[in-house]
Parts: C-alpha cells; structure tokens; sequence
C-alpha cells in the first residue's frame, strides 16, 4: 500500500481548497471526494493502527483525521462523514468497489439528509 502524505489529511484539504464551505458550494453545484479506504470495525484504534502499518508507517493520527480513509463502526463513520460533509460541503462520496456494499447503509442514511 502507497505511504499517507500530509495531503491525506482534513487539515491540510482545506488550506489546498482555501475555499470555506459556503464559497465552495457557491463556487459548485456539488463537491465530491475518494475514499481510498473503508474498514468497518467495533476495535477503530486497532485497525487505524494496523491500517498505518500498511501505509508504510504513517502516523495513525493522520489516518484518524483524514477525510479519505473510513475506520470504525458505522456510527464513527457517519460521524466522519458529516463531518466532512459540514466542514467541506461534500455532497457526494466515492467508494471503490470492494467497499460498495458496505458502505450502502451510510449512504441511504446520507441521502435522507
């Protein structure tokens, strides 16, 4: 798996967009984002840790902050994603096949939103 760059994080998207969520949505009809990867988990400190030993030693911080990798249970990434959706404006998220099923529930819960 690809080492975690400091690019990977939240902090980090929102000075490369400079834009605050209200510009962006003016700027966009919609704001979409990648997520690389989804665990789905009751023990998040354990795979965030096991997930940072795959990326080649990246800080687990940096993979709990980060807006594109999805750890924990449903209810922690629901969290996750509002947040990015509130901080961003991210109207759509993008999950690679493998995660699709997945992800399913959270993205019914995000379209009756």
């Amino acid at each position: 798996m690809a080492s975690m760059t400091k690019s990977q994080t939240m902090a980090t998207l929102a000075e490369k967009t400079g834009l605050s969520k209200k510009q962006t949505v003016e700027f966009m009809d919609e704001l979409n984002t990648l997520v690389f990867g989804m665990t789905v988990t009751d023990d998040r400190p354990a795979a965030v840790a096991e997930l940072a030993r795959r990326m080649e030693g990246a800080p687990p911080e940096m993979i709990e902050r980060s807006p594109f990798f999805l750890v924990g249970s449903l209810a922690e990434m629901r969290v996750q994603l509002l947040r990015t959706r509130e901080t961003f404006g991210v109207s759509y998220f993008n999950v690679r096949g493998d995660h699709i099923e997945a992800f399913a529930p959270l993205a019914r819960e995000l379209a009756a939103l």
